[in-house]
Order: C-alpha cells, then structure tokens, then sequence
C-alpha cells in the first residue's frame, strides 16, 4: 500500500488527510494466476495499483476469438476504464497472468476523494492521460508492419516474452500465433548478430 501511496505523491503532493484516508481505503489483494478481476458483463467497481504481477485485458471478437487489448505491470493503474468511470456492463476482461499483489480502490471511494480532495482531479488527469497516449501507441502499433510490432513489443514489453503466453502477445500484435513466432525468432536472431557486431 505504500507503495501506491508514493506513486500517487510522485504525481503531486497529498495532504496529511488524503494520505491517512488512503492507507484505511486501500484494500491489498493477493491474488493467483488468471484470476478474473473483471469479467466482460460486468461492472468494473475497482480500479488497482499493481504492485507486483501482470494484468491483461482481451476482448472477444465475433467469432470467439480473444485478443489482448492491454498488459499491466508493476507500478501500473488498471481498471477496465470504460466501465469503471460510466459504472456500466465491461466489453473486456481482466485478468492476472501470474501471482500479483494488487492495492484496490472502489468507485465509490474514488467519488469520495475527488469530492473532498479536488486537487485530485490532477492526478486523476494525469494518469488518463498517460494511458490514453499508451492506448493511441498501441492502435498505430498495429497498424503498422509485422517487422515493426515486433520491435514495439521489444522495445517496450521485452520482459512479458517468456513470462507470457505467445499467443496472447500474438493477439496483442494482432497476428496468428504462428506467425508471432516466426518474426520473434527473426528479431532476435538478427538482433543477436547485431550485438555481437557491436562488440567487435
């Protein structure tokens, strides 16, 4: 939790009251791999600070196909933000991909700071527009070649390679699986050789 705490006063300050009304608010989960924390149906009433663990977000599309819209990490805000902020039915789930340790706030209690606490807005801004600008990088992501989502994923995601199912990176980059794999291999092998010329 006070790890969540610090986050927050990096973003700006809190006041004595608002930091003594979070230690009480926030409820620490330890929670096991694949666990739903939202279910797509369902309302999102928390939103969460990932203090260790990974958090993803897919969506179906018609045919039943899942395909990751989002992956969270430690010192990451998550929610699924649509349903959380209108507190109607998700489009999404979220579930962990490995044993996390995650510090919720509810709806309800984050109503209460914003009332009490309007400086708050700030953070709240803040962080919606970090994920916002995350978001808007992921969509022209996948708009672009197989060669260069690999190297966003690279670039940006190298420590989810391995931890993290193929195929759900794949779904990610929007690509088959199999088809993830070959152009992964590709990276890095070429990748390899390249720090090898580094060397020389």
């Amino acid at each position: 939790m006070e790890t969540a705490i610090n986050f927050l006063n990096s973003i700006g300050p809190l006041d004595e009251t608002l930091n003594e009304y979070l230690i009480s608010a926030f409820k620490t989960e330890t929670l096991p791999k694949n666990h739903i924390i939202v279910r797509e149906g369902n309302v999102a009433k928390t939103i969460g600070f990932i203090e260790t663990g990974i958090v993803r977000s897919y969506t179906f599309d018609h045919k039943g196909n899942e395909h990751s819209a989002y992956f969270m990490r430690k010192n990451d805000v998550f929610t699924a933000v649509w349903s959380f902020f209108q507190q109607l039915p998700s489009w999404e789930t979220v579930e962990t991909l490995e044993p996390s340790v995650i510090h919720f706030l509810t709806f309800d209690q984050v109503q209460r700071i914003l009332r009490e606490h309007p400086y708050f807005y700030f953070h709240q801004a803040r962080l919606l527009l970090k994920y916002y600008l995350m978001n808007a990088e992921r969509e022209h992501m996948r708009e672009r070649g197989g060669a260069e989502r690999i190297k966003y994923l690279m670039e940006n995601y190298a420590d989810l390679v391995g931890p993290v199912m193929d195929k759900y990176l794949a779904s990610f980059l929007s690509m088959t699986p199999q088809h993830f794999s070959k152009l992964k291999n590709e990276y890095l092998r070429d990748n390899g050789k390249n720090r090898k010329k580094g060397k020389r």
